[in-house]
């Protein structure tokens, strides 16, 4: 059995290097983390060995060099001209002509060519240009959409029409899209929850130190899987929702593992153990609690690997890594923090028959059934929407109305 006690007490011995070495992984994941969406991407792709991932494969073999096997649509929309009007027309020809010189465009195809009538709105203010991209998988089409938008930004002032806008939409720029939003909520999601929680810990422990340590570990936890992730989508094809969850469950598992930890170190220190002692039993006893919390969530998410959904594969790696990463971090840095701090992260108050919460504990274990109906039925009340849950497939109505393609969508 692995000596856990020992352990800690070695880390309270020499901490600084343990320290030192988290350091210098933060300082190399924090750049990297930043670059995960770039290797990541909106998700969608056919499962393997399904008929549209083997229609795929045949669009691919017979038509390799085909440019519109993954083609992108830019939606012009002018409301005080129409396609008949000459300044319409040549703007239109301009895009045409100039865009394959600013974007990775192969091809482009609009009412010009022919087909008026399927490629204009029946007023004749919006007309569809079609894109053929260059590459022949959706994550090359897909990575050149920015590329495309920016091109035609920079070709927009010498149309020479005001009123005219470029929409960028098809399913590869939803995908883009997908990844651009995800990370902004993402992004946006930790920085209004992270004072909230630091606000609950704070009430949690009454003091500072102890109330930082669980949302520093997750925070480090979380930036580690965000540099791994990025490593490992050079090799894998991985969605955004790898990032999403990995932030998700992170966060809430590390600050939830620290919390254990802390606690523990605060009771020991409490009980007049030295700072080496306090951090051995507390490696010993809420470190192997950690370990096999850990366990069990990475058990459960390897069987999700196997899943045909590329989505729900990521999303277990994603699970996977930064609860590996969380589980290391709390059993490697957090006993050496401690044990530098010591007594300021603060002692744990004694309990007592009058506090509120050993009076709750007694209640629920003098009327087990009770407990357990009323847990239950709150249980069941808070799932009761998702009965009445409806799926369906993707389109540009599910995307945000700020979302470039969903405006295309909409016109």
């Amino acid at each position: 059995m692995f000596p856990a006690a020992d352990w800690g007490r070695r880390i309270a011995r020499r901490p600084w290097p343990i320290v030192g070495f988290w350091m210098v992984c933060w300082l190399l994941a924090w750049p990297a983390s930043r670059l995960t969406p770039a290797v990541l991407h909106g998700g969608g792709r056919p499962i393997a060995g399904s008929p549209s991932a083997a229609l795929d494969a045949i669009l691919e073999r017979d038509f390799a060099g085909a440019s519109f096997l993954h083609p992108v649509l830019v939606v012009f929309s002018e409301p005080r001209l129409t396609v008949h009007d000459p300044a319409y027309a040549r703007a239109v020809q301009q895009v045409q002509a100039h865009l394959p010189e600013l974007a990775p465009v192969e091809s482009t195809r609009s009412f010009l060519q022919g087909e008026a009538d399927k490629l204009t709105s029946d007023d004749g203010h919006i007309t569809v240009l079609l894109v053929g991209m260059r590459g022949s998988n959706p994550d090359e089409a897909e990575a050149a959409i920015p590329a495309l938008r920016q091109a035609l930004a920079a070709l927009r002032p010498s149309l020479g029409l005001p009123d005219l806008t470029t929409l960028v939409t098809s399913d590869t720029a939803v995908d883009e899209d997908i990844d651009t939003l995800s990370a902004q909520d993402s992004a946006r999601a930790e920085r209004r929850t992270l004072p909230f929680v630091l606000v609950c810990l704070l009430a949690a422990f009454g003091a500072l130190g102890a109330a930082t340590l669980p949302l520093l570990v997750g925070l480090l936890s979380v930036t580690v899987t965000g540099a791994v992730v990025f490593l490992v989508g050079h090799v894998l094809s991985l969605t955004i929702l790898i990032q999403n969850t990995a932030s998700m469950i992170g966060l809430g598992t590390s600050i939830d593992y620290a919390l254990v930890m802390v606690s523990r170190f605060r009771e020991e220190r409490s009980a007049g153990h030295a700072v080496g002692d306090a951090v051995g039993t507390t490696v010993a006893t809420a470190g192997r609690a950690v370990v096999g919390s850990g366990a069990m969530v990475v058990v459960g998410m390897v069987s999700l690997l196997f899943s045909p959904l590329q989505d729900i594969r990521s999303m277990a790696l994603g699970c996977i890594l930064v609860v590996t990463v969380g589980v290391t971090v709390s059993l490697s840095l957090l006993p050496a923090v401690l044990s530098l701090l010591g007594d300021r992260v603060g002692r744990a108050r004694p309990s007592s028959p009058d506090d509120g919460w050993m009076r709750w504990a007694e209640r629920l274990v003098a009327h087990p059934g009770a407990a357990l109906t009323v847990g239950l039925g709150l249980v069941g009340l808070v799932s009761w929407p998702a009965w009445h849950l409806r799926t369906d497939l993707m389109e540009g109505t599910w995307m945000p109305p700020q979302a470039e393609s969903r405006q295309g969508y909409d016109a």
